[in-house]
């Protein structure tokens, strides 16, 4: 079901006993969070079981136990969860297979809803590192996906590679039947603006 790494199970352990100081009912809970949205992730958090989580599946680990909600458990199945160090930091990482969030969309929706789903939860929230994002204007009736820049991108001198090397790339390999990806936005007016 849900594989927790060696350090990962020190780490919440940890955290489990120094939480339990405060209230020693406290568990942890594994959950899916923002289902049927393009941010669809897994989430750790304390909690207090109750009556109302008599729907839960209970994982048993050396010294402690994990909750999985009850509805959560279809899209959490395969996950990892991991605790990556970087310096003096560290942090869970969750791998999560299932909870892809174009899973939920399936290969029968509208092409056009299916990029849509795609560039709010893959591609703009790359962009959104550097204060840019794109939108789905229309899918041409030769399958090109026509896209429009705002922000940070629109007007940005590296819009042309992001589009090109970036985001065509990623939508034509995820979506054969585009066969390309143009760009509708007026550079000229936007913030950094180059012609």
């Amino acid at each position: 079901m849900i594989t927790i790494t060696d350090s990962a199970q020190a780490y919440l352990k940890k955290l489990l006993e120094k939480e339990r100081e405060k209230n020693p009912d406290v568990a942890i809970r594994v959950e899916a969070i923002d289902l049927d949205t393009p941010f669809a992730e897994c989430g750790v958090r304390f909690f207090v079981p109750g009556p109302e989580n008599t729907e839960d599946l209970i994982l048993d680990f050396p010294g402690f136990q994990v909750f999985v909600e009850g509805k959560s458990v279809p899209y959490l199945e395969e996950t990892k969860i991991d605790l990556e160090k970087n310096g003096l930091s560290q942090e869970l990482v969750m791998t999560t297979p299932k909870l892809n969030p174009l899973n939920y969309l399936g290969d029968d929706a509208p092409l056009f809803e299916r990029v849509v789903f795609f560039i709010e939860s893959e591609v703009n929230p790359e962009l959104a590192g550097h204060g840019g994002m794109v939108r789905l204007v229309e899918i041409t009736g030769a399958n090109e996906a026509v896209l429009q820049f705002g922000g940070g991108c629109q007007g940005c001198s590296m819009a042309d590679i992001t589009l090109k090397q970036g985001i065509e790339k990623n939508l034509c390999d995820r979506f054969p039947e585009i066969i390309a990806v143009l760009d509708a936005t007026d550079h000229a007016s936007g913030d950094n603006p180059y012609a």
